[in-house]
């Protein structure tokens, strides 16, 4: 199903300064008076690399000795997320600002970066498609451990329920879901209590009329039953592509922190660190307010649990 792969090789500061660049690569660069010699190399230069196979790309740092994870950035129906990946955002500073946070993420807990294009859904098994991929670069990049690695999959309309569905087939394999302004009604027959488990937002827009400005009814049921899952609806925004990511790191790092294991098996997938109810956090979904659960007094159906009390702060910043 891949029709090609290779790999690229691009500068660091291309990538992370790709807000302040102007993008002309025939500017000359500055040279000291005396001659270049070519007996040394370099030193302290970092490379990172970018993989493709069609319709994924993947970006890793090369300094990475050992993959723990992967985030999955999963576009809208008619997108393409790889430029997020690539650093391809050098006219949209949000964005750039953005990339640069997940970066950090990677740096400090070994991760690789995936993104893809919208084609991908037209796969007639989506979720397989994105583990058939890392096999993939896990070939291409030298690091075996990608075929086994935990994903965690955020995504944005299309994208959103993608990342759904991956977990609902895959929920040994999940980190978490991140879904921003994604449709999940189509999953109202579906076995909920297999992603109870699996921390997961769900964002909506209060002016979304594409996928529904109100929490799915399906919410209320599962947090209930103690499904570990967040959601807001975020004033004054429809379904436009606008990532809160003062929100969505500290979510998406502590949930590396606690569910990645520190010790991995080579060649096997490795079991994920469960989570409780009682361990987290609760937001009113009307009031805002937020407590550990055990002094949560309301009803745990019109709540949103969060990790901790930073992505509580932070979920009250976005939604209240």
């Amino acid at each position: 199903m891949k029709t090609s792969h290779t790999f690229l090789l691009i500068p660091f500061f291309a990538l992370v300064f790709t807000g302040c660049s102007s993008g002309d690569d025939s500017q000359p660069r500055e040279t000291n008076s005396q001659p270049e010699t070519t007996d040394q190399p370099p030193e302290n230069v970092v490379t990172p690399s970018i993989y493709e196979s069609d319709p994924f790309t993947m970006y890793l740092l090369p300094e990475t000795e050992e993959v723990r994870g992967v985030i999955f950035f999963l576009t809208g129906g008619s997108g393409d997320g790889r430029p997020w990946v690539r650093g391809d955002l050098s006219n949209i500073p949000e964005a750039t600002e953005g990339r640069q946070q997940i970066e950090q993420l990677m740096q400090t807990y070994d991760l690789a970066f995936l993104g893809n294009d919208s084609a991908h859904y037209s796969d007639t098994a989506p979720h397989q498609a994105m583990l058939d991929a890392l096999e993939e670069f896990a070939s291409l990049s030298e690091h075996p451990e990608l075929a086994d690695a935990p994903l965690l999959p955020f995504g944005y309309s299309n994208g959103g329920s993608t990342a759904l569905n991956f977990a609902f087939n895959h929920p040994e394999r999940t980190i978490g879901v991140y879904s921003y302004k994604g449709d999940i009604y189509l999953f109202s027959e579906q076995q909920w209590e297999t992603i109870r488990n699996v921390p997961t937002f769900l964002h909506m827009g209060e002016l979304d009329t594409n996928v529904g400005s109100t929490i799915p009814y399906q919410y209320g049921l599962n947090r209930e039953a103690g499904a570990l899952w967040g959601a807001g609806i975020e004033k004054g925004v429809a379904h436009e592509f606008e990532l809160p990511m003062d929100f969505i790191t500290p979510w998406m790092e502590g949930l590396l922190i606690a569910r990645i294991p520190t010790m991995q098996t080579p060649g096997t997938i490795p079991e994920l660190n469960p989570l409780t109810e009682e361990s987290g956090w609760l937001g009113d979904l009307n009031t805002f307010e937020i407590m550990p659960f055990i002094d949560y007094e309301g009803d745990p159906a019109m709540a949103s649990w969060l990790y901790n009390d930073e992505t509580s702060q932070e979920w009250q910043a976005v939604f209240q």
